[in-house]
């Protein structure tokens, strides 16, 4: 029986930001209704805005809290919950799972993929690294821009092949190598998402701001020599990701300044925060992005000892 035969009983989304909104979309368009993992004492039904079509869909699911749902379900967990939420929600679906069961990282940044593969096993855990335009517009709304190629792996996994076919509404490759893809996107992410934090401002910034330019060149640069220090072969160009992701979403609001806007906490510590532990275990310079993750730490209002 595949995990979608029973219309996806015992596949579920926990985390239902926007994220978790658009992964319902996509597994209701392949008739999959998911367990939508929820921590509210009430339940309201996402809405997602398709900005290509202009159409607005109430996602649909069972909604469930994770106390409510027996021991062994669950076949597929897509785990979309913030980078720091992550660890803990993790460790608390492994009862759910069944034996051959997975978990589907999707956050960005370095250490939640780590932490999953920790928990259930590396045969047992896949990371989707996402390029897909998402946010929340208000609560309860999630605005859909559109998706570029999104990657999936290890291929390695057992059900690999099974996660991207109930995702086959996403343009999406399964790879053997899952890492150089989740490192290719944290250099963009380590240079767009801090500086446009910074400055306020959308995220082409970076190509039309001459320090914006220097500081995301700086942080990306940065990226490339501590992911090629541990073993990271790139796919591509990290420079020319970064402009030709900058180009594409010149628009956009990062996800990082949504929440500064909202006075909500960021995923830095998991981004240029990873960077910067990284490169310290090899020796590489990281001044740009120390820099950049203290001052996102001080509009957090988080301050240092």
């Amino acid at each position: 029986m595949t995990p979608w035969s029973d219309g996806g009983e015992r596949v579920a989304v926990l985390g239902i930001g926007s994220v978790g909104t658009l992964l319902t979309y996509f597994l209701n368009k392949v008739g999959i209704e998911p367990v939508l993992i929820h921590r509210s004492t009430e339940f309201t039904f996402p809405v997602l805005k398709d900005l290509q079509s202009g159409e607005a869909t109430i996602v649909r699911g069972r909604p469930a809290r994770l106390n409510e749902l027996a021991d062994r379900s669950l076949e597929v967990v897509f785990l979309a919950t913030k980078a720091y939420d992550a660890p803990p929600a993790a460790y608390g679906i492994l009862r759910k799972l069944r034996r051959e069961g997975v978990v589907v990282a999707t956050q960005n940044g370095l250490g939640t993929f780590e932490t999953v593969k920790s928990f259930v096993g590396g045969g047992r855990a896949l990371a989707l690294v996402l390029n897909c335009g998402v946010h929340r517009a208000e609560p309860g709304k999630a605005v859909f821009v559109g998706c570029s190629e999104s990657f999936l792996g290890p291929s390695t996994v057992d059900k690999a092949d099974e996660v991207a076919e109930i995702l086959s509404f996403m343009p999406l490759n399964v790879v053997a190598e899952i890492d150089q893809f989740r490192w290719l996107k944290l250099g963009v992410n380590a240079a767009i998402n801090p500086v446009t934090s910074l400055l306020r401002a959308r995220n082409g910034v970076v190509l039309t701001n001459p320090s914006a330019h220097y500081l995301a060149l700086k942080a990306v640069k940065e990226c490339e020599a501590v992911g090629k220090a541990v073993g990271i072969v790139f796919p591509r160009d990290p420079v020319g990701e970064l402009w030709r992701v900058a180009s594409a979403t010149k628009d956009n609001y990062s996800s990082m300044l949504q929440d500064i806007l909202r006075g909500r906490r960021t995923e830095v510590d998991f981004i240029n925060g990873a960077v910067v532990s990284r490169g310290v275990l090899v020796g590489v310079d990281v001044a740009v992005n120390r820099s950049l993750w203290h001052l996102v730490k001080e509009l957090e209002g988080f301050h240092y000892d």
